[in-house]
């Protein structure tokens, strides 16, 4: 049965990377709903990224080609989607981002296994305000959503929004919560199976080593929890607590 035959919106999962998305494109997809998932449209970005695959007469990857091809119906005719966005503590989101990448640069200096070096390399490259921005740059720029003029509801740890076709979550929303969220919304019983976990990966024992060296001076972290995005999401406490985690 087809999105059409529902008569609903196509779930778009428009995303950050590593926020555990893949679960739900996992879950849409075991619930026979066709989906998208997406993470940039910026159309400069997706021809720079696609732009080596194109060149070698290859589709560029998935993400970039679904951002490509639908592009234009998603900012014009966003009433026919349903964009879902999910956060996550934006050090471990980007620590988790720095090594789904680190094979690419390790491709040309070699494997780097002294986790100092690693995290210096961390310190000194790593866009560490991307996620902070991600939503202004992305969310608010293409598809005229600003979620800061919408307040998040902390305790639900989510907030759907149909007026502006959105739905957000943070990543540490129950299971149950999600799924019993999703089957409301698309009147269908969704599982959500679990997420694409960096510990569970070939590069877990550096991960785990990495995520347990990682603690920031209090002035970097202020710039983090600080930010609006943070303050946002997530309770003076629960602030406190993820500054907690990560200071030395």
């Amino acid at each position: 049965m087809t999105n059409e035959t529902r008569n609903q919106k196509t779930p778009v999962l428009f995303t950050m990377g590593k926020v555990a998305s893949s679960s739900l494109t996992m879950a849409f997809r075991n619930a026979d709903i066709p989906s998208h998932h997406i993470h940039n449209l910026n159309p400069q970005t997706l021809q720079k990224i696609a732009e080596p695959d194109t060149k070698a007469g290859h589709a560029p990857v998935k993400h970039v080609s679904q951002s490509l091809s639908h592009r234009r119906e998603y900012i014009d005719h966003p009433e026919r989607f349903l964009f879902i966005s999910l956060v996550r503590d934006p050090v471990a989101r980007n620590i988790s981002a720095f090594f789904q990448n680190l094979h690419l640069a390790e491709k040309e200096t070699g494997v780097e296994n002294d986790i100092e070096v690693l995290f210096e390399r961390f310190l000194k490259t790593y866009p560490h305000r991307l996620p902070l921005r991600w939503f202004d740059h992305q969310f608010q720029k293409y598809l005229n959503v600003d979620i800061y003029k919408h307040a998040f509801n902390k305790t639900k740890k989510f907030r759907y929004l149909p007026q502006k076709n959105t739905l957000l979550m943070r990543i540490d929303c129950p299971r149950a919560d999600k799924e019993q969220l999703l089957s409301d919304i698309f009147n269908t019983p969704i599982a959500v199976p679990d997420a694409n976990v960096g510990d569970q990966k070939d590069y877990s024992e550096r991960y785990i080593a990495f995520k347990n060296h990682a603690r920031f001076e209090d002035a970097f972290l202020a710039r983090i929890y600080n930010s609006p995005f943070c303050r946002h999401f997530w309770t003076n406490q629960e602030r406190r607590e993820m500054r907690k985690r990560w200071s030395i």
